[in-house]
């Protein structure tokens, strides 16, 4: 009898299915720092696919560093001015900056990083070669200088009231219009892999809040109750459903070589 066989990225695929089961059961059981629990769920995976096939290692990690920590100063930014949610020192490792914990952005790190590499490891239709968007300096020297001025300018932007996550969320969806319009031929991957990136985003939202990482304490536009979980409907909307596609659009638009229409 023939032996049954499988192909590479098939194998891969289970792999990382089997990774996501498991850290079901590590994120009910356990609760570690922030930290430790970004590196078991987003720089497992992205070590295991780093691995399984050449990756353009330096483009990806400029990549990472612009799609987590930059931008995700900003939101957070915003958001920690705001007083939109509360962060718990207790569950973080490292120190904070300017208000935002470090720890946070080093997640984020590695939750770009892991997405980055979802996409291109099963996703991509065609080889974009290790050359980094001619987008990428552009984009990340105006967003240096937004977070600059965001923070400079703080005071302009506190007291958002019940509409400052939803003006977010909704200003944030930018980068979906705009892949839509460069690249609509690559948009049913992008959309394929954001599905397939969206269950460790919610596993980790989720294990977030049930341990008490943070908590939501502002305004919201409503309160949605999932399995002992209670989340604001922009976090549940914006955050957990949208920003897999954000940042894999955002690749597309900064980090990829755009190709011709």
């Amino acid at each position: 009898m023939s032996g049954i066989s499988i192909s590479p990225k098939r194998f891969d695929a289970l792999i990382l299915a089997a990774h996501a089961l498991v850290s079901c059961a590590l994120a009910t059981l356990w609760h570690p720092p922030v930290l430790v629990t970004a590196l078991y769920l987003f720089a497992l995976p992205a070590a295991y696919l780093a691995w399984r096939a050449q990756k353009r290692l330096v483009r990806d990690l400029l990549g990472a560093a612009l799609l987590g920590p930059v931008f995700g100063f900003m939101f957070d930014y915003y958001g920690y001015v705001n007083h939109l949610w509360t962060y718990h020192d207790q569950w973080m490792v490292l120190p904070r900056f300017l208000g935002t914990p470090l720890d946070i952005l080093a997640w984020s790190f590695m939750w770009a990083l892991y997405l980055e590499f979802l996409y291109e490891h099963f996703f991509e239709p065609q080889e974009s070669g290790t050359a980094l968007s001619k987008a990428f300096v552009p984009m990340l020297l105006f967003t240096l200088w937004g977070c600059v001025w965001l923070v400079w300018h703080a005071n302009s932007f506190v007291g958002g009231g019940v509409h400052a996550y939803l003006w977010t969320g909704l200003f944030s969806l930018w980068p979906v219009i705009a892949a839509l319009f460069f690249v609509p031929r690559l948009m049913p991957s992008v959309f394929v892999a954001a599905l397939a990136g969206l269950p460790l985003n919610a596993l980790y939202e989720w294990s977030s809040c049930t341990a008490g990482y943070w908590t939501f304490d502002a305004h919201y536009l409503g309160i949605v109750h999932l399995f002992g979980c209670a989340l604001p409907v922009e976090e549940l909307l914006f955050w957990v459903l949208a920003t897999p596609l954000l940042v894999l659009c955002n690749f597309l638009l900064f980090i990829r070589p755009l190709k011709p229409r």
